[in-house]
């Protein structure tokens, strides 16, 4: 995933409200400027059913490169995930996914 405009963001949020404990989000990701490259990480929770940024807009000039998403399930019931790209405020789904407890949806590319 490329996000190359300042309103380009990556997105996570469940469809209802965890029993216990929130969902662990790790993104991974490049943020390109020219000719440097800086490798960045996203660590975060979800926050039930309010919309979390996982990869950031990037900054005037620059683009970023999504490299893996992870989103483990920590809590004691299943836990339905959505992960979206945000293009200033017009949502596209990327995937969607029930996930067990102690389970993990990961992405790479």
């Amino acid at each position: 995933m490329r996000f190359t405009e300042l309103t380009d963001k990556l997105q996570v949020v469940l469809a209802g409200s965890v029993a216990a404990n929130q969902l662990h989000v790790t993104v991974e990701y490049q943020s390109l400027y020219g000719a440097s490259q800086v490798r960045l990480r996203t660590v975060t929770m979800t926050n039930d059913t309010t919309d979390v940024d996982i990869c950031p807009a990037p900054a005037a000039g620059h683009v970023h490169e999504v490299d893996s998403v992870s989103v483990y399930n920590n809590d004691t019931t299943a836990a339905t995930v959505t992960v979206k790209y945000d293009a200033n405020a017009t949502e596209y789904i990327i995937f969607k996914q029930t996930l067990q407890p102690g389970q993990t949806l990961e992405w790479s590319r």
